[in-house]
């Protein structure tokens, strides 16, 4: 079985990436497993911080690797908190405070945006990119998946992230974009 370093300290990202990575093999190993350090996201781009987690990942295992580096944007907000997703103080919870004076469902649109960095056993990065489009609900709802999930839904759906099955939002979402474009790559390689 074929290894893959995975550049997370998140087990619920861990958990997703191998839920939709399974079925090609790969044993996944996260970064505690791989006792990776954890790496500050200095850069101010989703594909900046996904190469210095994905480049940190390589160099200390010598193992092919990914990592993403994924942020909610809201319009509004002028894309705010993007790549500052994990970071923005008060999470979803801030974003419906700051946008709360938004009635009409045309002016509360958002977008999950997703990279995915690989770093193959040549050392070889290649980058693979991610997004959906939808809306912020007035509440959030639903108690699957994690950080933005209840108060996102994709264009032409009912249902947030947080209120569906995974299968259903992993062949919505960014990351699942992401990572197909990636599974594509990795049967062409093999």
């Amino acid at each position: 079985m074929k290894k893959l370093i995975v550049a997370s300290h998140n087990p619920k990202k861990l958990k997703e990436l191998k839920e939709i990575l399974a079925p090609l093999g790969y044993e996944l190993i996260g970064a505690g497993e791989a006792n990776l350090p954890d790496v500050e996201e200095t850069e101010d781009t989703f594909i900046g911080n996904a190469t210095l987690k994905v480049k940190s990942a390589f160099n200390h295992t010598n193992t092919p690797s990914i990592a993403d580096d994924s942020g909610f944007c809201v319009d509004a907000l002028k894309g705010a908190p993007g790549v500052y997703s994990a970071r923005y103080e008060g999470g979803y919870q801030r974003v419906l405070d700051e946008i709360k004076h938004l009635d009409q469902q045309e002016d509360r649109t958002a977008l999950f945006y997703c990279v995915i960095s690989y770093i193959d056993a040549e050392g070889h990065q290649h980058n693979f990119e991610g997004k959906t489009e939808g809306y912020i609900p007035f509440n959030a709802k639903g108690d699957k998946g994690f950080a933005y999930d209840p108060i996102f839904m994709p264009k032409d759906h009912k249902s947030t992230f947080a209120e569906m099955t995974a299968e259903k939002k992993h062949k919505l979402s960014h990351r699942g974009k992401a990572l197909q474009k990636f599974i594509q790559h990795l049967k062409k390689e093999a």
